[in-house]
């Protein structure tokens, strides 16, 4: 005969495993609204995973359309994240800035105009845009079409992550 105690013992330390590995984080966060309560350092270490884009809401706003695709740790980094924006003609996502996390862009669609340290070029489709920590960096859609683009911003275990959202419509010391 079975111990009821060892059984539900067994069925504790299971599901505690889960929630450590990630497993079953996500769905328990949508249902009790941890999502919201949860801060950067106590979200779970994002494993390999496929993001699928008809699974990204989309966001619009003034510029464009956001997409978050992902903000989360890895195991070898403090924080990773992507998103893609879609910016409209004449749109810049915010006046050109710095900041201490490196960043990535890749031009998916259109043509943006891109200032980095004073020198300005044009990145088309296929493009791709390496920001460098510190280094000043803005970029406009001077185009007549939309531009899409995806931004992965990595940040390292001995940066200092500031805090903030990504947003097409934030301020002009953040990134989209």
């Amino acid at each position: 005969m079975k111990n009821p105690r060892v059984a539900s013992g067994r069925a504790i330390f299971l599901c505690t495993g889960l929630v450590f590995c990630g497993c079953l984080l996500e769905p328990l966060s949508a249902q009790t609204n941890l999502a919201g309560a949860t801060s950067p350092a106590h979200k779970p270490i994002m494993r390999s995973r496929i993001f699928q884009w008809n699974a990204m809401k989309a966001q619009p706003s003034s510029i464009g359309v956001f997409r978050n695709v992902f903000d989360a740790p890895t195991a070898t980094l403090d924080g990773f994240s992507c998103h893609i924006t879609t910016l409209n003609p004449g749109k810049e996502p915010h006046p050109a800035h710095r900041h201490p996390e490196e960043e990535l862009l890749v031009i998916k669609e259109g043509t943006l105009e891109v200032v980095q340290n004073g020198m300005t070029n044009q990145v088309s489709a296929g493009g791709m845009v390496f920001c460098a920590s510190n280094e000043l960096h803005g970029w406009r859609n001077a185009s007549t079409n939309p531009v899409t683009y995806y931004v992965l911003k990595v940040y390292p275990h001995d940066l200092q992550r500031p805090a903030h959202t990504n947003s097409p419509s934030q301020s002009a010391t953040k990134t989209p």
